[in-house]
């Protein structure tokens, strides 16, 4: 096939996954440019704007795979040296102080650390963003070329590895992050001596095997993505190709090139073997080494084995610098510019042996007697035949099928799985047919997400060797806000509700609530209108996203829109016993009949138990208590005792005279000797006009809480006669605004000028009309010789 070329036992292809890109031809990669692994997401610093030392900010755009613009935002923080995708698609921004900030796709900020104060007093230099079991890592050296690790920023710890031996004035030629199953370690090479670094404060000297000249210094160096191969690029122009650990020699290569590469990075080998099984980058005949100058592309195989492959770029519009971006992935290296986005892999297995000049495995067979039936030749019956005797026509359908699933192009999907479908029809054997159906839905699911307006170029091999599952798609088409494709897919593979579509109008939900510029009544119309027939929804996840973008008007009219059996079952979907308890409470209030607020008393005591809230279940148990009580009176009195507070029924009692009841009350309540004695007795007196029994009550013992209650009770009960009985007890301090209530101004004015209180005063000689014309002139001196 065209794009195909050998590469030792192995062949090599680039395919081409995008043609032309979406964006402005004029785009700029030649300068800070990240892309995501399995080649799904591209950000990019524009040049003019790249360092923001001059007060100008740099523009951040983010693209799909395709070229598509997803966001653009501009840069409003530090000085910005770096920028890389986590494994999480969130995007890791590096400061020139070392200050690490991360934001999503749409750029929402979503945390962020420091590298410590190292980097802060003395910058960061150069820095690699690696994977490892932990996650994402990231590597920086210092203006004082010490190297400091973070191996998982999801928890940032941050290790200072062991000085570089040697270094005095210059930094190190070249480095690169060792990634470990434990902990990272850093390779750094001082000219031609290089050092492992690890965290414990150890710098081991490594020395190349089989090395046939030494050359003055490593200028470059590359790991491969699991740690295993290493890649020492020599200022001679020779690379050293061999096993990390340096016991093992692959071979060793002169580039005839002494200018350092642009980019140096690994070609790994992860493809179907037989049935969903891989091969991993485990063998060193399974991987190639990708050298990147401008206008050159130059593949490495491990025994000498070379490829090379000329790139078309404009380097005078680029002021000299190359306009093309490499990305290692897990089963390839994606080559992006400004006209198309390729991907550079070893040919499959599977595809290799089908397509093969002059192949005879039995996939290739198969495929050639599909294709001869079509054209009704007889050659068709002598290949199955063929396979038939040979009973290989088992292996040759699952061969078309993998071959059909490491395919880009649709059309050749379409021919394989024809292939496979014709020599099924001669197989009885249940576990093909259900690869062959589970790999036409797969193949859909590839083709519909690979599109331009979606860009992710997810590979079936990264699919499977990485574990993926159909959930983590269905998140990745979530966080790119893909709802309309993301509920599509879960609706074709018949996902359950809560797996798929309901989680994914959730999403979509909390998304719509966030948009400003849409009003709150069309939104709240929008959601309910999608979500009328949805199960499994968590409204309050969405009522809480609208509260946390400032609408909580929009929170407020969709839960009313909402019937209360709806509300409850929000709180239960939630476990939110509190709240739930809540609208027990509200519930019990709403009702008029006794057995029905009792109900709802108990669900709402049960809910602040479930809930931990040891307050709420207290008072909860006390109200049904006075509940109980209030129906017991009303049955033995004839009178009205439900709907009313403690205070109100137990004044009710006293008015009655039913102070044996009241007392009860009181003490099954703990009512306090000064709530009950003094406030509700005296209160109660003054409205039955028992004047003669509230002054014996008040020389019975020293009133704890005063006497201006008295005073109070009195006037509000027209006992104006009865006040001054009490003026002379009130204290002092309380006594002006006391004779005041009477409309005693002159006794007040006396009192207040008596205790000089400048308050008291100014009440006093608001008071003052022009009949206590005299007195107010002897307030206002007071007044203004105490402001003295």
């Amino acid at each position: 096939r065209a794009n195909w070329n050998p590469l030792g036992q192995k062949t090599i292809r680039k395919c081409s996954l995008y043609s032309p890109m979406c964006w402005n031809a004029n785009v700029d990669l030649s300068n800070l440019t990240c892309v995501s692994k399995y080649g799904g997401l591209i950000a990019t610093v524009s040049s003019e704007t790249q360092s923001n030392r001059n007060g100008i900010r740099p523009d951040i755009t983010v693209f799909n795979a395709a070229g598509k613009e997803i966001s653009a935002f501009r840069w409003n923080s530090g000085i910005l040296i770096g920028i890389a995708w986590t494994h999480l698609d969130e995007l890791l921004c590096l400061q020139e102080d070392g200050q690490v900030l991360l934001y999503s796709m749409f750029w929402h900020f979503q945390r962020s650390f420091t590298m410590g104060m190292e980097c802060r007093e003395n910058k960061v230099m150069e820095y690699e963003v690696f994977s490892s079991q932990h996650g994402t890592g990231l590597a920086v050296m210092t203006g004082l070329y010490r190297f400091l690790i973070v191996n998982n920023i999801d928890e940032p710890k941050v290790r200072i590895l062991a000085d570089v031996p040697g270094l005095r004035s210059t930094p190190p030629s070249s480095w690169c992050v060792l990634p470990g199953p434990r902990s990272s370690q850093v390779l750094a090479a001082n000219e031609s001596d290089i050092y492992l670094l690890d965290h414990s404060g150890q710098s081991t000297q490594q020395r190349p095997t089989g090395l046939n000249v030494a050359p003055t210094a490593y200028i470059m160096m590359s790991t491969s993505m699991d740690g295993k191969h290493l890649a020492l690029y020599a200022d001679t122009g020779s690379i050293w190709i061999g096993s990390s650990d340096f016991q093992e020699k692959y071979c060793e290569f002169n580039t005839n090139e002494r200018s350092r590469p642009k980019q140096l990075l690994w070609c790994a080998d992860s493809i179907y073997t037989s049935r969903n099984q891989t091969i991993g980058p485990s063998s060193s005949q399974n991987i190639a080494l990708v050298v990147y100058w401008p206008k050159t592309i130059l593949v490495i195989g491990p025994q000498k084995d070379w490829v090379r492959y000329n790139v078309d770029e404009d380097l005078n519009n680029r002021n000299g610098k190359a306009s093309t971006v490499l990305c290692a992935d897990v089963d390839g290296v994606h080559i992006i510019n400004s006209e198309q986005h390729e991907f550079l892999q070893h040919v499959p297995n599977a595809i290799c042996n089908i397509f093969k000049v002059g192949s005879m495995a039995p996939g290739a067979l198969l495929n050639d007697a599909a294709k001869e039936f079509d054209k009704q030749s007889e050659k068709a019956d002598e290949y199955m035949r063929m396979l038939l005797d040979n009973r290989q026509l088992e292996e040759a359908v699952e061969q078309c099928i993998l071959a059909a699933l490491d395919e880009f192009q649709p059309r050749v999907q379409m021919t394989l799985m024809r292939a496979a479908s014709f020599g099924k029809a001669y197989v009885p054997n249940l576990k093909l047919t259900e690869l062959f159906v589970n790999t036409i839905q797969m193949l859909r699911v590839l083709n519909a997400i690979r599109d331009f307006n979606t860009g992710i170029t997810l590979t079936a091999a990264q699919y499977v060797l990485e574990n993926l599952t159909m959930e983590y798609l269905i998140d990745r088409l979530i966080l790119r806000r893909e709802f309309k494709l993301a509920f599509h897919i879960c609706d074709y593979l018949k996902i359950p509700e809560n797996l798929g579509s309901s989680r994914i109008l959730s999403h979509w939900a909390c998304f719509k609530v966030q948009q400003k510029d849409i009003d709150d009544g069309k939104i709240a119309q929008a959601v309910r209108h999608k979500l009328k027939s949805a199960r499994g929804v968590s409204y309050a996840n969405i009522a809480e996203k609208a509260v946390e973008c400032g609408r909580k008007d929009l929170a407020i009219k969709y839960c009313k829109e909402q019937n209360e059996r709806m509300l409850k079952d929000l709180h239960e979907q939630e476990d939110n016993f509190i709240e739930l308890a809540h609208c027990h409470i509200h519930n019990s209030f709403d009702t008029f009949r006794s057995d029905e607020r009792l109900i709802s008393l108990h669900s709402a005591q049960e809910n602040f138990s479930r809930g931990r809230d040891d307050f709420g279940a207290k008072m909860t148990e006390e109200q049904l208590y006075l509940l109980a009580e209030q129906n017991k009176l009303e049955q033995e009195l004839d009178e009205s005792f439900v709907e009313k507070s403690l205070h109100d029924t137990m004044y009710n009692l006293l008015k009655t005279n039913h102070i044996k009841r009241a007392e009860h009350l009181r003490k099954q309540f703990k009512v306090s000797d000064k709530r009950w004695g003094w406030w509700v007795r005296i209160t109660a007196l003054a409205e039955q006009g028992h004047f003669t029994e509230l002054e014996a009550f008040s020389k019975s013992k020293k009133s704890p809480i005063g006497y201006l209650p008295f005073v109070e009770v009195c006037i509000q009960n027209n006992g104006y006669t009865e006040v001054t009985k009490y003026i002379g007890k009130v204290a002092l301090d309380k006594r002006v605004p006391a004779l005041l209530k009477i409309g005693n101004v002159k006794l007040a004015a006396d009192a207040a000028l008596q205790n000089k209180n400048l308050s008291d005063l100014d009440l006093v000689f608001k008071k003052c009309g022009v009949e206590h014309r005299e007195l107010g002139e002897r307030v206002r001196a007071m007044m203004h010789q105490l402001t003295k």
